[in-house]
């Protein structure tokens, strides 16, 4: 077992296929329970890290601990991993930076969500022709699965 600390790029900038099992339960965060306090967090680090002064250390946010078991992959594909703890987070950190590349697409602002696209999808060349590799998540539960393909996808909002 290893432990470590990872920010998102580290979590998410690698070909990597995060496998939401079929036992973890469905997708629950709710506004006000925790996308709210998220939110809060994440624009208290924005606002620090815009007001900080030159050389000055942020605190990063601790997001709770996730729990991965690696899965046997071919060389040439995505590193697989089930998701054992953390998928409500992790699913909900695609969600979001899913809608910043929106906001950055919107202000025409091509390189900065082409590089959110990244933390979101996976290069054509890893996916092995599978498209269950193309994003970062999977869901196995059907009602998830096509509720966050379309969001993540096509930016269609969740019913």
């Amino acid at each position: 077992m290893e432990a470590e600390i990872v920010d998102l790029q580290t979590l998410f900038g690698k070909p990597v296929s995060y496998r939401i099992p079929q036992f973890q339960r469905p997708y629950a965060w709710k506004k006000g329970e925790q996308w709210v306090p998220l939110w809060d967090d994440v624009r208290n680090l924005a606002d620090g890290w815009l007001r900080r002064q030159q050389n000055a250390k942020l605190r990063p946010h601790f997001m709770g601990a996730i729990v991965l078991q690696r899965q046997n992959n071919a060389n040439s594909e995505v590193e697989k991993r089930i998701v054992v703890d953390g998928q409500q987070r992790l699913t909900t950190l695609q969600l979001l930076i899913r809608a910043a590349q929106e906001v950055f697409t919107g202000l025409n602002d091509s390189e900065r969500a082409t590089r959110l696209r990244r933390l979101t999808f996976n290069e054509e060349s890893y996916r092995a022709e599978n498209n269950d590799n193309e994003t970062k998540i999977r869901q196995s539960n059907s009602n998830d699965k096509y509720a966050f393909q379309g969001v993540i996808r096509n930016g269609k909002k969740a019913k």
